[in-house]
């Protein structure tokens, strides 16, 4: 197999990104063969750049290194100062992570061993049944054993470029020594881990056949910065969702007065304590700590918590029901429905104008908006199934031009 070198952010520094397909500055390159003590950075930069589309008030953080964020948080990546990651799913339990620089078309396995031949658990970029990605303190973290008969569900911290890796926990232990017999890990986000402990409960015994069903013992967290000694509950009172940028959103499912559809809290894993913000509309949607967008019946609505009024900020002209992505520079809506027949993808900036409609080839037949499944500074990116690789991606400095097109990503 081809031996091949990687380029990675070793030491963050302030950018500004020019475009889709410009080199990415921020790269240092290691030739194959040369050690290098690697020192993280103290601060990382959030890349930013402005459109000409850009309009209207965005009440989403620009905050895209190290949380996962609503709409996207179904395919498990990282997104850090000079590039994306993902898992490489294609081998069942046998995922490897997989790495693009800014600017470039081309995922490579995040490995930059000489020796390696990238197919197998020896190489840096394996990680055995990965769920979990987050870029933190100038790391990669990821969790592995993804699965209930598995015994190796472990949060690993590694270095940008894949190299040392380090068992932070073992929660597979942890689950054993706190009454549960495996672990596995819900989301690694905004600097800190959430997993849940599971335990079999038998329901019937027949001779030597014997029939249990998993039972969920509790959320626990745990800091990547070392701040706390091990992992505690999490008194999450409801069921964990994403990242808004500004709060952890929970929403707990039972029906309350005002909304059958329960409602939505923010939890704080600096004090463990959970903050009511809204009564669930019925409509998935952004919802962050003052106000939540949603869409319902053709229109893209604001929910403002403090005065529990909906405002209807646009008619899209649009029939059934869609997703609302909310990003810091824009709107995107994406059918909602089973075996969705509408395949394209609606951009709306801050101000609610419509800056493009783009089509995405969906052969699967799944909903549209599983098909995106990541956002950076400068890209939509795009999938074709529910495996969750990225296959393509649209570039922002695009939208609006007339000349919009879904461009491949090549594997090397």
């Amino acid at each position: 197999m081809k031996k091949r070198r990687i380029s990675i952010l070793l030491l963050g520094v302030a950018i500004a990104l020019s475009g889709c397909h410009g080199k990415n500055p921020m790269a240092g390159e290691m030739q194959a063969g040369e050690t290098q003590a690697y020192v993280p950075p103290e601060e990382d930069s959030e890349p930013t750049v402005e459109y000409g589309w850009t309009d209207g008030e965005s009440p989403v953080p620009i905050k895209r290194i190290g949380v996962v964020r609503a709409g996207t948080n179904l395919t498990p990546h990282a997104v850090s100062p000079s590039g994306v990651y993902f898992f490489d799913t294609s081998g069942g339990d046998n995922t490897f992570i997989i790495y693009a620089d800014d600017g470039t078309d081309t995922f490579i396995k995040l490995c930059g061993r000489p020796d390696c031949t990238h197919d197998n658990s020896d190489c840096n970029a394996y990680i055995f049944s990965g769920k979990a990605l987050s870029y933190y303190g100038g790391y990669l973290y990821a969790a592995s054993g993804n699965t209930a008969d598995s015994l190796e569900a472990r949060l690993i911290r590694m270095n940008p470029d894949g190299s040392n890796h380090v068992t932070v926990m073992d929660l597979t232990k942890f689950a054993k020594e706190n009454g549960g017999d495996y672990a596995k890990c819900d989301i690694i986000t905004d600097g800190f881990c959430l997993f849940s402990v599971y335990g079999w409960k038998i329901i019937s015994e027949d001779g030597d056949s014997t029939e249990s069903v998993s039972s969920h013992k509790g959320y626990y967290y745990y800091k990547l910065d070392g701040s706390m000694e091990a992992p505690e509950r999490a008194e999450v009172n409801g069921l964990a969702c994403y990242s808004c940028g500004d709060v952890f959103l929970v929403h707990n499912p039972n029906p309350v007065e005002g909304s059958r559809y329960g409602s939505y809290y923010n939890w704080n894993p600096d004090t463990n304590c959970t903050t009511f913000l809204t009564h669930h509309p019925g409509e998935p949607g952004w919802y962050g700590e003052n106000e939540g967008y949603y869409f319902q019946n053709g229109y893209i609505y604001r929910l403002t918590y403090a005065t529990k009024k909906t405002e209807p900020m646009v008619d899209t002209g649009l029939e059934g029901y869609y997703y609302l992505f909310a990003f810091p520079d824009c709107i995107v809506l994406a059918s909602n429905e089973q075996h969705a027949t509408d395949n394209n993808l609606y951009f709306y900036n801050w101000s609610f104008e419509l800056l493009d409609t783009v089509h995405i080839p969906n052969p699967n037949s799944t909903r549209t908006n599983f098909l995106l499944i990541a956002e950076t500074a400068d890209r939509f990116i795009l999938t074709t199934s529910l495996e969750g690789m990225p296959k393509s991606y649209i570039c922002k400095s695009e939208l609006g031009t007339g000349n919009m097109e879904l461009h491949e990503f090549i594997y090397a």
